[in-house]
């Protein structure tokens, strides 16, 4: 298993629904905020979010939000959404997703973490040993160490898309 490999690419979060779901044996979602559900820093879920929250719950699929960000910045967001949050999530490290696994009360072999940034959500979900989902940012970030990530990242995309002829949605 490579560590900064996802399992799946998918172009948006709002891809993952019930054939998804049922195809990767998916019953609880650990999602990254910033540029996955909202963009980077904004207090409002993107565009679509909130439906799309609503159809993961009429399936029964169980959620959490996981965030290096402050429990300040993102209690409220997910209080917004209704679901539980886990702030201060230190990805890559576990810490945060053991947390959020024990909220969770699902065996790891049917959790997946969905998040943006390769260096933390997936290296993250890797590392703990969960399915890593990447999904594209709503928009890239213009602070020094975003831009460093985000081209550093680029060149680990670029090899993944051409060693694997797999349609989306499917493992990498």
């Amino acid at each position: 298993m490579a560590l900064l490999k996802p399992a799946i690419m998918l172009d948006k979060i709002t891809e993952i629904d019930a054939a998804f779901l049922h195809r990767h044996q998916i019953r609880a979602l650990m999602l990254d905020v910033d540029n996955t559900l909202s963009l980077h820093g904004n207090p409002e879920p993107y565009e679509g979010i909130i439906p799309w929250v609503h159809q993961m719950r009429k399936l029964g699929i169980e959620m959490i939000i996981v965030s290096n960000n402050s429990r300040e910045r993102v209690q409220p967001f997910a209080d917004k959404l209704g679901i539980p949050c886990v702030g201060g999530g230190y990805k890559p490290l576990s810490k945060g997703m053991r947390e959020a696994q024990t909220m969770l009360k699902t065996p790891k072999r049917h959790c997946a973490i969905v998040g943006d940034q390769l260096f933390t959500d997936i290296m993250g979900g890797n590392l703990y040993g969960i399915t890593s989902i990447l999904v594209t940012p709503f928009e890239m970030e213009d602070k020094t160490g975003f831009k460093i990530k985000r081209k550093l990242e680029r060149g680990f995309l670029r090899r993944y898309r051409r060693s694997h002829h797999k349609s989306k949605g499917d493992l990498l």
